[in-house]
């Protein structure tokens, strides 16, 4: 086998391993790819769900402290429980 003949096997294999290599990296990688995008929307989801309950958190403590106050209390009472005094009567029209 000449010189020539052995540099031209060796050039075919190297070509190959390297297509090889490249297929398997391919491979791999493109399923940490699509791994690392699945996370990344996963991510974007939940940081929406924490200024959703932010947002519902600052709501819901503002209404805790507006119901210490003994008017605010008999007022929303009224309005969304339908309460009412005791010498008054109260008619519900929707």
């Amino acid at each position: 086998m000449s010189l020539r003949e052995k540099i031209k096997q060796a050039s075919i294999l190297s070509k190959i391993l390297v297509t090889l290599l490249l297929v398997l990296g391919v491979f791999f990688v493109g399923g940490e790819f699509i791994s690392i995008i699945q996370l990344r929307i996963a991510n974007a989801k939940l940081r929406e769900q924490i200024v959703h309950y932010q947002e519902s958190f600052k709501r819901d403590s503002t209404l805790i402290e507006n119901l210490k106050n003994p008017e605010f209390l008999e007022h929303y009472a009224r309005e969304n429980y339908f309460m009412k005094a005791e010498n008054e009567e109260v008619y519900i029209i929707r």
